[in-house]
């Protein structure tokens, strides 16, 4: 058994602080499946572009 605890990394914590923001409540369990996946990617994909200087950093 793992002692690694959830979330692991920035994008599965994004992910979650996301959704707490949405309503959920009539979502199954597959389409919270989903709307995890989906955001988890386009979260990560953010990250990814962002690393390959297609998209500038936000600044104050």
């Amino acid at each position: 058994m793992s002692n690694q605890g959830f979330p692991s990394n920035k994008y599965e914590y994004l992910t979650c602080l996301y959704l707490k923001k949405l309503d959920i409540s009539k979502l199954t369990p597959q389409e919270l499946l989903e709307k995890y996946n989906q955001v988890y990617s386009e979260i990560y994909e953010l990250e990814k572009d962002k690393h390959k200087g297609h998209i500038k950093p936000y600044t104050l």
